[in-house]
């Protein structure tokens, strides 16, 4: 539980930075790397396919930030293939419901932030998967 504490808490400094200034830092991902070393050490190199479905997007489709898929490969690396997955699941449809709220009350946006959403996606995934 403390590795996840201190993924949550890297997590959440990206995500208010991604929302102020829509840019995600290296450092980001190198201190969610890092995390793997907090006990129980342990490194999981079949979590990083979890960023594969977003490079992919990214490369063919566009919209989608090199340091997004960073940030997932390096919550892929420390948490698992699967906790990235479910928290990458949801906050997807997190941001698929904020796009049409935005859109039911006449305010549309041409981009959003994909860290705060994947902040909230990583904490229902750790805390109830």
């Amino acid at each position: 539980m403390m590795k996840e504490a201190a993924v949550m808490l890297v997590l959440f400094a990206a995500a208010v930075r991604d929302a102020r200034v829509r840019t995600i830092p290296n450092a980001f991902c190198v201190c969610v790397l890092a995390c793997c070393l907090v006990p129980p050490v342990r490194f999981c190199p079949l979590g990083i396919l979890a960023a594969l479905p977003l490079f992919a997007a990214g490369v063919t489709c566009g919209g989608i930030g090199g340091g997004d898929v960073k940030l997932i490969l390096a919550l892929g690396a420390v948490l698992g293939l699967w906790t990235t997955i479910y928290a990458t699941v949801i906050a997807m449809a997190l941001l698929v419901a904020f796009h049409g709220l935005r859109r039911a009350f006449g305010r549309e946006g041409a981009s959003y932030p994909l860290v705060p959403f994947l902040f909230a996606g990583m904490a229902a995934a750790v805390l109830f998967g």
